[in-house]
């Protein structure tokens, strides 16, 4: 069966995964990032900025304190810069 979800509501849902998994030390993260290549092309393009933006600010911050980041966070971070 196929749900139709409007535009907000769809870039809402993937932004509050996005905040919610970044920092998790669970399984979370994993499937949050397949969510995101999933769906990013059906994201607004605005919503994909700020997505790319919540990532990479995560990624520099973590560098900057010398805490550890879970390879999705990169690996996405790489994908969304190469123009996905």
């Amino acid at each position: 069966m196929a749900i139709k979800i409007e535009q907000p509501t769809l870039d809402s849902l993937i932004l509050h995964d996005v905040r919610y998994a970044l920092g998790r030390q669970t399984w979370v993260p994993g499937e949050c990032c397949v969510r995101v290549r999933k769906f990013w092309i059906s994201m607004s393009p605005n919503m994909r900025v700020i997505v790319a933006r919540d990532v990479r600010e995560y990624l520099d911050r973590m560098s900057h304190t010398g805490q550890s980041v879970r390879g999705c966070w990169i690996d996405l971070a790489g994908w969304m810069e190469d123009g996905r």
